[in-house]
């Protein structure tokens, strides 16, 4: 042993603690590997978090249809009507036809409140919920999780899959 040339990889603290070379360079191989998780799981929250616009929760003031000569009651009561309906279109309609996209014409069938006698105002609250619903005030900017490209890339890397293999 005396007359053995130095290995480029001796350590005197190994030879001290009579530890392999090799095994003292196994911490470098585990933080790569950390490191490369770390990369993924960036990439993964990265590509999950979407930029997205909700309708705002309470109704803008110009949504409630105020007439001439209404009494505080029939105002109260107009005010609970619209709060209602801007609440289906939180709730409702922002899933169906988000920020950008125009609403029909005709409400949808579920844009009906439980206790709705007036068909009127059903249409009524539509189309101002129609005129309202382009403008930037009514909307919050905000953030989402969205994996559904997950599902693209698992379809995609199918179809590739199934062509490939002529399946």
């Amino acid at each position: 042993m005396a007359g053995e040339p130095m290995r480029k990889d001796y350590s005197a603290i190994n030879d001290l603690y009579g530890v392999d070379p090799e095994s003292g360079r196994s911490g470098h191989r585990g933080s790569a590997w950390l490191f490369i998780v770390i990369i993924l799981a960036s990439c993964f929250f990265y590509e999950s978090i979407r930029p997205a616009r909700r309708l705002r929760d309470s109704p803008p003031a110009d949504f409630v249809e105020v007439k001439a000569g209404m009494s505080g009651n029939q105002l109260r009561e107009q005010e609970r009507i619209a709060r209602s309906y801007w609440e289906l279109a939180v709730e409702l309609v922002q899933g169906e036809y988000p920020f950008g996209t125009t609403l029909p014409s005709s409400p949808p069938d579920d844009f009906r409140l439980q206790d709705d006698i007036d068909a009127g105002a059903r249409v009524g609250y539509w189309n101002k919920l129609r005129e309202l619903w382009d403008e930037q005030d009514v909307w919050v900017r905000g953030y989402e999780w969205d994996t559904d490209w997950l599902n693209d890339l698992v379809s995609s890397f199918r179809s590739v899959v199934k062509n490939y293999l002529h399946i």
